[in-house]
């Protein structure tokens, strides 16, 4: 799943998504700035400055916006 995030962050045109977890929390990630990817996680800063540690093995998947939707 890490490499998703990693591939959908090196296009050439950003589009925001959200990192699903395993048990039930949608992650909204709405800007490159906001992600930082490390080997086995990703940080994620929110609006109020927070950041949270997603280990990779709790992320189920990514819902990435298809024509200006979520899928």
């Amino acid at each position: 799943m890490i490499a998703d995030i990693k591939r959908h962050l090196e296009a050439s045109v950003f589009v925001p998504f959200s990192i699903e977890m395993n048990d039930g929390r949608s992650i909204r990630v709405p800007s490159r700035d906001h992600i930082g990817v490390l080997i086995h996680a990703v940080a994620v800063e929110d609006d109020a400055g927070g950041v949270r540690i997603l280990a990779s093995r709790n992320i189920s998947g990514l819902t990435i916006p298809v024509n200006g939707r979520e899928a």
